[in-house]
């Protein structure tokens, strides 16, 4: 059977992760040019669909959509195909009847005729992804300015502690001690295994230490008092606190340096210093542990420091050896000079923690952190589903995630390929690659 004639009662879909319009018709352009198994279905038309939140369906344009037959190929990609299966579900919550029953229509058509085939398939199908829509009115989140405040108390019994976890766990920590006291080491779990000796201490120090800031601790219980032991819990006992430590700044995370994007929150990364584009943490603490750990490491810039009145408490918690004389004293600071702010000021003072603190806790966290009373959540599950008719391909040069796939996707190794991780381990133990 000629594999055109397979296609004709199927619509094909290629998923690229991404991936802009413009990229993925270039792709299809390349794809037409190289292929020749797929030269007789690209010279059919292309379509490429995008949808989000804010995008407005009406009847026609679903016709449309379900329009795409005759061999059509779709060039999409999977943040599409799940906001498509979101904005369904949003329709209909808006008693948007009309267009939610045509979409619904198209969405039972999609799964009935569309064969999926998957770039980079562990990639796609990963567990930790997820696309996730707010649904109402945003909200500050539960404990305000506490919640960070509580997590920066954390961060700083974790700094205390860290030397000793890492002469523990020597193999399974990752510990560069920060030169100055006033900045945060670096500092990274390579295993679970440090972690509950980690939480102990820091449980130890609340409970054992007077000076620790658990004064809201001693007296009564009020309702925010609660939400802090919630978030304590949360971050210890939940092992929010170890997710975050087990990630690798600038590979798994970061601020988004750039211009254009107009959040200063930490966002995933995909790989060393490459952002994802459009996307941010979902839990709240992991971001806001994150964020901080951001900051700690690459310290503020020029444009994020500014002197204020809680200035001396900086200077105390800073070593004075590194202060020059004629920064001690804020109200002694020429405003006007540049140069002294930059060689002394900024230097001084970007990697202190309570100056980042400071410029997180009023203008960050105070402007970005937000919660909604409802979410529409989709996942890699939706891809596998099994109200799906046709077979879901999928390609992938690495099988990492063999058993965390979807229970309906099967794993099939080719034999001409086995050797490849034979191959990449030898590549990586050669000589020229032991140092960077």
């Amino acid at each position: 059977m000629e594999i055109t004639d397979y296609f004709k009662n199927q619509l094909c879909q290629i998923l690229w992760n991404e991936l802009s319009n413009e990229q993925l018709f270039q792709t299809g352009l390349i794809l037409r040019i190289t292929s020749t198994t797929l030269i007789p279905l690209l010279r059919e038309k292309n379509s490429y669909v995008e949808k989000s939140l804010s995008f407005l369906l009406t009847n026609d344009q679903c016709t449309i959509i379900r329009g795409l037959l005759n061999c059509d190929i779709i060039l999409t990609s999977p943040e599409d195909i799940l906001s498509f299966d979101l904005l369904t579900i949003d329709k209909c919550r808006r008693n948007e009847f009309d267009i939610g029953r045509s979409m619904l229509t198209v969405q039972r058509w999609l799964k009935k005729y569309v064969r999926d085939v998957l770039d980079e398939s562990d990639e796609i199908l990963h567990v930790k992804y997820h696309l996730i829509y707010s649904v109402g009115g945003q909200q500050q989140v539960d404990g305000g300015a506490k919640r960070w405040k509580t997590i920066q108390t954390i961060l700083e019994l974790v700094k205390k502690h860290a030397v000793n976890i890492s002469k523990c766990f020597y193999v399974n920590v990752c510990y560069k001690p920060s030169e100055r006291e006033s900045t945060f080491p670096q500092f990274r779990l390579q295993s679970y295994e440090p972690f509950p000796l980690l939480y102990k201490l820091i449980i130890l120090s609340f409970i054992l230490e007077a000076h620790s800031s658990v004064e809201y601790l001693v007296h009564k219980f009020p309702r925010l008092d609660l939400q802090l032991f919630l978030i304590i819990r949360d971050l210890l006992s939940s092992e929010v606190l170890l997710v975050a430590f087990t990630n690798r700044y600038r590979v798994n995370y970061g601020v988004n340096p750039s211009s254009s994007f107009n959040r200063l929150m930490a966002v995933p990364f995909r790989a060393k210093d490459v952002v994802t584009d459009r996307t941010g943490f979902s839990h709240p603490d992991v971001a806001l542990v994150l964020t901080q750990l951001s900051y700690y490491y690459s310290g503020l810039n020029e444009e994020e420091t500014d002197p204020a009145s809680i200035y001396d408490q900086w200077i105390l918690y800073e070593d004075e050896k590194y202060i020059p004389k004629s920064i001690k004293q804020w109200n002694k600071i020429n405003l006007k000079d540049y140069q002294q702010q930059f060689d002394y000021l900024f230097s001084t003072l970007r990697h202190n923690m309570l100056v980042i603190n400071c410029f997180l806790d009023y203008f960050v966290f105070s402007r970005e952190t937000k919660q909604f009373p409802h979410k529409l959540v989709a996942s890699v599950w939706n891809f596998s589903s099994s109200l799906l008719s046709e077979i879901i391909t999928g390609f992938s040069g690495t099988n990492d995630i063999q058993l965390l796939l979807p229970i309906h996707i099967r794993q099939y190794d080719l034999s001409e390929l086995q050797k490849t991780d034979t191959i990449v381990l030898n590549n990586l133990l050669k000589s020229e690659n032991e140092n960077y």
